[in-house]
């Protein structure tokens, strides 16, 4: 079962914290933003993150798709209403 807009969105602000707080871990021991990379806990979390966020965006491109569908399937109905009324 696909995931919803709103679970995707809610995963992204869990994975998002996850980051954060794995970022100020590892500002505690004084690694820098250019070598978080090669910490395997970051780079999961960093992971995940992106997945996410390329899923949102495949989310967001159906919804796009399905709403211009609709907005075909609307004019062509209006406009096979308004040609047999004539």
């Amino acid at each position: 079962m696909p995931l919803t807009r709103g679970t995707i969105e809610r995963l992204i602000a869990h994975s998002q914290a996850d980051l954060e707080t794995i970022e100020k871990k590892l500002d505690e021991k004084d690694i820098g933003a250019d070598a978080r990379s090669k910490d395997p806990e970051w780079r999961r979390h960093n992971a995940t993150r992106r997945r996410l966020v390329r899923r949102l965006r495949s989310v967001k491109a159906v919804e796009e798709r399905e709403a211009a569908a609709l907005a075909r399937r609307e004019e062509k109905a209006a406009a096979a209403a308004s040609s047999t009324s004539k």
